[in-house]
């Protein structure tokens, strides 16, 4: 039982940590996109 309880808080962690990675990779992407418009724009 203590054994199932270990692996739920481990798996809920390897979740949130996941999630984390991705929101993170998602707000760099999302800058980065906002960002190239507008060196292109300065580049013209």
């Amino acid at each position: 039982m203590y054994i199932h309880f270990y692996l739920h808080i481990i798996s809920y962690l390897y979740l949130f940590q996941f999630c984390n990675i991705v929101s993170c990779v998602g707000w760099k992407s999302v800058f980065l996109l906002h960002s190239l418009p507008s060196k292109s724009m300065l580049w013209q």
